[in-house]
């Protein structure tokens, strides 16, 4: 018996951060299991979420969020919400609900509470279609239709059951944690939403992420980015146009070139042109760096920042997204930006739909852990407003493409 560990030191260089491909082939396609539940009790704290954002027809956007979450803590049982947001730029209306379901039971895709039922049909190599029903409350009522078209996959960054995942830990046998991101960046909305007795079309431009945090927040990042442009098109895609981006800024502790030298950002996204998948991205970003990605571009730019006194983050005025790359299974090289206003003041002001407070938001429990264990005041900043899209493909001149443009600022930590 010993009492002294005989594992052999780590080299302080060695990188405790790793994120999906940035170079060579980035498109991988989704399987039935990339986007199935997990729902996974066994390894410590971890938050599994779907979610769907959707541009309507009205010039109004919802957003459909179911979210899974364990502590990890021995007894406490996962808690489920489902999470449901509109908001109209006309009227500055938000009607917001979060409801912790009771008698959750995933079942591959979908699943079913005694509040809320989500089926799936379809498959990855065709169309797709998640039904949502819900009964939140008297005021709200769901029934909606969600549908991925066959000519545009989803996807995830890198091929494999891998594909889509980045690693926090030095032990590739047992890191200390990872996240997951697999994207459907066009999806068609349509159904209806009940609101205070009035129906609402759902026929919308939208989009669906299943994502993982494998560890808690406060140690996964200190930062998150995230972009939905939308332009519609016909039935059969022609005209449509999206661009999404993610990206995940990691804390000190985080990082490439090892423990301690972190505050990475590393970056991922896709543009959709004719409802074809264009442009597939992925970028590290190095705390400090300057000149230009040997890869391709795929990068956000806070512009403007100021002191934001409600939440004291230093918070935009205005925002920038980029993308560039070789085009998909094509020739050439493709580029698009989108840059706009980012509010910090009242609810409508430069597209602000909120600063959203998600310790106000999450069950008793999770609050607890996070905000005790954590330390953090973790808040996010929403935005929907009118966009243009820059866009250049091969041998053509930059064209500008009108849609919506939403995106979420999060801070978790200085």
């Amino acid at each position: 018996m010993s009492w002294f560990s005989t594992t052999a030191p780590v080299d302080p260089s060695t990188p405790n951060f790793v994120t999906p491909p940035t170079s060579g082939p980035l498109f991988g396609r989704l399987s039935a299991e990339d986007t199935a539940w997990a729902c996974d009790t066994n390894k410590g704290f971890v938050t599994e979420t779907q979610v769907w954002y959707s541009a309507l027809e009205d010039g109004s956007w919802i957003m459909l969020q179911l979210i899974f979450s364990v502590t990890g803590i021995y007894l406490v049982p996962p808690t489920v919400q489902f999470v449901f947001k509109h908001y109209d730029p006309k009227t500055k209306a938000v009607v917001w609900k979060s409801v912790n379901l009771t008698g959750w039971k995933a079942n591959g895709r979908g699943g079913k509470s005694n509040e809320v039922e989500i089926k799936h049909t379809g498959s990855p190599d065709g169309s797709e279609v998640y039904t949502i029903n819900a009964n939140l409350s008297k005021e709200i009522q769901i029934s909606v239709t969600l549908t991925r078209p066959e000519e545009t996959p989803g996807f995830k960054i890198g091929e494999g059951p891998n594909g889509g995942m980045s690693f926090f830990g030095t032990d590739e046998k047992k890191r200390e944690g990872h996240i997951v991101s697999r994207v459907m960046p066009v999806v068609l909305s349509a159904g209806h939403i009940i609101l205070n007795g009035k129906a609402l079309s759902a026929d919308g431009e939208a989009m669906f992420v299943h994502a993982v945090q494998g560890m808690r927040p406060n140690l996964v990042a200190r930062r998150w980015n995230f972009a939905f442009f939308s332009s519609p098109g016909g039935p059969d895609g022609k005209g449509r146009v999206r661009a999404v981006q993610s990206e995940v800024g990691t804390t000190d502790e985080h990082g490439v070139d090892g423990k301690g030298k972190g505050r990475n950002k590393y970056n991922f996204g896709a543009v959709v042109v004719d409802g074809k998948l264009t442009l597939v991205t992925s970028q590290l970003h190095a705390p400090g760096e300057t000149g230009s990605s040997k890869g391709t571009v795929s990068k956000v730019t806070h512009l403007d920042v100021a002191k934001d006194e409600f939440t004291g983050y230093m918070a935009p005025r205005k925002v920038k997204f980029e993308w560039a790359g070789p085009v998909e299974g094509g020739a050439g090289e493709a580029s698009a930006w989108i840059e706009g206003p980012s509010g910090t003041g009242a609810v409508g002001e430069d597209g602000l739909i909120e600063k959203v407070d998600v310790l106000a938001e999450i069950p008793y429990v999770l609050k607890k852990v996070v905000s005790v264990v954590a330390g953090t005041k973790p808040y996010i900043f929403q935005h929907f407003r009118d966009g243009q899209l820059h866009l250049t493909l091969p041998g053509e001149e930059e064209k500008i493409i009108e849609g919506k443009f939403f995106d979420e600022l999060t801070f978790i930590s200085e």
